[in-house]
């Protein structure tokens, strides 16, 4: 009989995004947050911060908030423990 592994602790960290926060483009919920060289910040879904990624820097773009393990997290959670 094996022991069975224990479900992995809650992260507990306070998020910087919520629900509240919607991507610039599409309104999506935002999972992560740029800020351009005159420091106004973009707000960007999992989606469009992907597709749109490879191009920050040379957009100026600094990503100062990535929120997207969250996401993964809730999509894929740990298989319950029997």
């Amino acid at each position: 009989m094996s022991a069975a592994t224990p479900p992995p602790a809650l992260d507990t960290t306070p998020r910087q995004l919520t629900v509240a926060d919607r991507c610039d483009r599409c309104d999506a919920q935002a999972w992560l947050k740029t800020i351009d060289r005159s420091g106004l910040d973009l707000l960007w879904c999992a989606h469009h911060g992907r597709t749109h990624l490879p191009a920050f820097p040379d957009k100026g773009l600094e990503v100062v908030v990535d929120e997207r393990e969250y996401l993964s997290a809730a999509l894929n959670p740990p298989p319950d423990a029997d």
